[in-house]
């Protein structure tokens, strides 16, 4: 069993258009698209992290599966919505798939092939991440040996100091999906986007 946790609870400092999440994408909005391409892979839980603006954006989300968990701690950075998952998560899972919420072009057969190499494996100890023309991206998969070092996690840099630390134990995949590296962080990020795909 593996679970995935959307990080969506962070302040979108530096978007002016307001909540970045909540901006609209394809028929929906940024998150609802990030949603929906992982729920139609072969994940077995989804768990959807919110924080600031919690009650707008849990409503945009009544159609959408997976469970919300609050983070009440989502000042302080990545790294308290990572750990809100990790102690939320089911008690079979053997591993975790950590997604940024405002990631909607990671398409559907990328997070397939990222479980596939999951469920494939045999070590206890190994971190598996998308490459795409020599970058790394998100999402990122931990077995559960990483879970401990996961609650363990301070500040806003999400778990790059523990894949630094494990780089022995890190899978690289390349995959054809520029959308793991295409977060959304700034306006001029979004316009671009919506000029891209004609929103």
């Amino acid at each position: 069993m593996i679970t995935s946790i959307i990080l969506a609870a962070g302040m979108s400092k530096r978007m002016k258009q307001g909540n970045k999440l909540l901006l609209k994408y394809n028929q929906s909005n940024i998150l609802q698209s990030t949603i929906q391409n992982l729920t139609e892979s072969n994940i077995d839980e989804i768990l959807i992290v919110l924080g600031h603006e919690f009650i707008d954006v849990k409503r945009t989300l009544s159609d959408i599966g997976g469970k919300i968990i609050f983070n009440e701690d989502y000042s302080k950075g990545m790294s308290s919505s990572i750990i809100k998952g990790i102690q939320s998560i089911n008690p079979m899972s053997k591993g975790v798939m950590i997604c940024l919420g405002d990631m909607p072009k990671v398409k559907t057969e990328t997070y397939n092939t990222l479980i596939n190499i999951f469920n494939d494996i045999k070590e206890k100890k190994k971190i598996i991440l998308p490459v795409f023309n020599g970058q790394r991206g998100n999402p990122i998969i931990f077995t559960s040996y990483f879970f401990r070092s996961l609650l363990n996690l301070e500040g806003d840099k999400g778990a790059k100091e523990l894949i630094n630390k494990h780089e022995n134990c890190v899978i690289q995949k390349q995959v054809q999906d520029k959308g793991v590296l295409e977060d959304i962080d700034n306006d001029e990020q979004y316009n671009f986007l919506k000029n891209k795909n004609g929103l």
